[in-house]
């Protein structure tokens, strides 16, 4: 179970982030990032 709500999810997957070179977290994975799309996903947590 996630600690965030699914709103909350779909935002940081379907959002451009800085630190995956402006692709989305789905872009990302698409492209084998896993590592860089869990490092982000614990900065969006922490926020």
């Amino acid at each position: 179970m996630s600690p965030l709500a699914f709103g909350s999810q779909e935002q940081f997957l379907r959002s451009h982030k800085a630190s995956l070179s402006g692709l989305t977290p789905v872009q990302a994975l698409r492209r084998g990032l896993v590592a860089s799309v869990m490092t982000a996903a614990r900065g969006f947590l922490e926020r």
